[in-house]
């Protein structure tokens, strides 16, 4: 009798599509991870990562922040 494996991956959750004053771009690979590429609006600065991603279920960083610049 054969006893065979289950690989089970873990699907990488969307994060929240919203970024005040500023904005994000996600995009999804073949094999279900995520990338999400972050911008500020103009008179903003990006407080964290600019890209962040995620594999097998597991980020690397959390969403940044955009703060007012001065």
């Amino acid at each position: 009798m054969r006893s065979c494996a289950i690989n089970i991956l873990a699907a990488c959750v969307a994060i929240n599509n919203t970024l005040p004053n500023g904005s994000m771009q996600r995009n999804v690979s073949e094999d279900g991870g995520m990338v999400y590429k972050f911008h500020c609006d103009k008179g903003f600065r990006l407080n964290g990562s600019a890209v962040i991603h995620c594999h097998q279920g597991l980020w690397n960083g959390s969403t940044p922040s955009c703060e007012p610049n001065g």
